[in-house]
């Protein structure tokens, strides 16, 4: 199981970037529940709308442009409405993700969907998008990064085109999986880097050399999330175990798993995944585990992680901002349990 955040970075930026992000939703004026909709989703409000401090992300995507606007010799601070624009955006996604996905619960509590319905759950998901938005366009930056931004949430579409079509594939490639992922995850930690490059005005190379550094992050990030969806518990994802498998998933254990299998593990796999038959989700991922899968996913893991701090050297950050950089994606990607 991954470690906390490092708890210097949590002190210096989490309770401002809580400010801003509870800022954009304050100012709105109410629409019936609407508004507390979101909230709920961020963890501010229960299930009754009532005010708490309830389960939330980690919000790592918006603390990577703060540091990384630190680490050049910016303003954090000035950072701060992009921040909250990137973890809108990413927000925006998982509502809609649990949807298709028919996940019925987020952090450990049900999913806006299970609450609500569909419809509803999907306005509040296009109205986390549109405050995404507004965010990212009262940002101090020039408009190229608002720019960079709205690429960065169509590629998030993208990609998640790609992982939903996968489900009814048997032929997906792992360059196609890397590609898809590249998309989701890799595309939104890389932007959360280069953004706070560009705001906290670095150079091209410190730019550059940031965003490598958030897509080889992202990669690892996402692998991790694969090895956790289909052998992690309930009490580590706040989901239902092997929930990737319910999904039919294409994640890399399944493809690398399913050119690995031979005989009657083949055919199970292949019956399960082309829709012919149901199987137990424990069974699926014991053959999956069967094939070894597990200690390539630790290799690409370790692989992308290291590009990834190979990919900072030439920025030359700030220290301790460089070290904190490292920390953040070492405390995420969880190579021992891979």
């Amino acid at each position: 199981m991954a470690m906390a955040l490092p708890t210097s970075i949590t002190h210096r930026y989490v309770h401002a970037l809580e400010a801003e992000l509870q800022a954009w939703l304050s100012q709105r004026t109410p629409v019936g529940h609407h508004y507390q909709m979101l909230a709920y989703h961020m963890g501010w409000c229960s299930e009754s709308l009532e005010p708490v401090s309830g389960p939330r992300g980690k919000r790592f995507r918006p603390l990577l442009c703060l540091l990384a606007c630190d680490g050049v010799g910016g303003r954090w601070e000035d950072a701060l409405p992009m921040a909250a624009a990137i973890e809108f955006l990413h927000n925006f996604s998982l509502i809609h993700d649990d949807i298709e996905d028919h996940d019925e619960s987020r952090h450990h509590r049900p999913s806006l969907w299970k609450l609500w319905g569909e419809p509803l759950a999907i306005n509040a998901g296009d109205a986390m998008l549109a405050l995404s938005g507004l965010a990212a366009l009262s940002s101090s930056g020039d408009g190229e990064i608002s720019r960079r931004f709205q690429e960065t949430a169509l590629a998030l579409t993208e990609g998640q085109y790609l992982d939903m079509s996968f489900e009814r594939r048997m032929d997906v490639s792992s360059a196609e999986y890397f590609e898809m992922i590249g998309l989701k995850s890799g595309a939104i930690i890389a932007f959360s880097c280069e953004a706070g490059g560009r705001l906290g005005g670095g150079s091209e190379t410190q730019v550059e050399a940031l965003t490598e550094f958030g897509r080889h992050f992202g990669l690892a990030f996402q692998i991790c999330d694969d090895v956790r969806g289909i052998w992690a518990g309930l009490e580590q994802t706040g989901k239902a175990p092997a929930k990737d498998i319910l999904n039919r998933k294409k994640s890399l254990p399944v493809l690398l798993a399913l050119e690995r299998a031979r005989g009657m593990d083949l055919d199970r796999l292949h019956g399960f995944y082309d829709l012919r038959r149901d199987e137990d989700p424990a069974v699926i991922s014991d053959v999956i585990e069967s094939t070894g899968v597990r200690e390539e996913m630790a290799a690409e893991l370790r692989s992308h992680l290291h590009r990834a701090y190979e990919a900072l050297a030439p920025a030359r950050l700030v220290q301790p901002y460089e070290a904190e950089l490292r920390a953040l994606a070492g405390s995420l990607v969880d190579v021992a349990s891979a």
